[in-house]
Formats: structure tokens, C-alpha cells, sequence
């Protein structure tokens, strides 16, 4: 008795591999935007208000 050879898994595995790449890119992504750039921007932009605020003081 033969063994059924199998067939379409390395294209299944290809589409695994890309669809987990993707996704976990997506999160990798999201994790660096939410928890590292916008309270890296946000601390930026207090700073520059502050400085915009003491300026004003200083004109005022």
C-alpha cells in the first residue's frame, strides 16, 4: 500500500509564513508607535510649550 503524497503544503506553509510575518510586524509596529514614539513626541512637545510659555512670560 502507497503513501498519498503530499500535496499544496509548502504553499500552506508560504501562506502561514507570510500571515504570521504581517501580523507580527503589525504588532511590533503598534508596540513601537503607542508605547515608544507618541510619549517620545508628546514629552517633545511639553518641552516646546514650556519654552513657548516662558518666552511669552519673558515678553509679557
Amino acid at each position: 500500500m502507497a503513501i498519498a503524497p503530499i500535496t499544496g503544503s509548502h504553499i500552506r506553509r508560504t501562506a502561514w509564513d507570510i500571515t504570521f510575518s504581517l501580523a507580527l510586524g503589525g504588532l511590533a509596529g503598534s508596540y513601537y508607535w503607542f508605547y515608544y514614539h507618541k510619549p517620545l513626541i508628546a514629552k517633545r512637545e511639553d518641552y516646546y510649550a514650556s519654552l513657548a510659555k516662558q518666552k511669552e512670560e519673558l515678553d509679557a
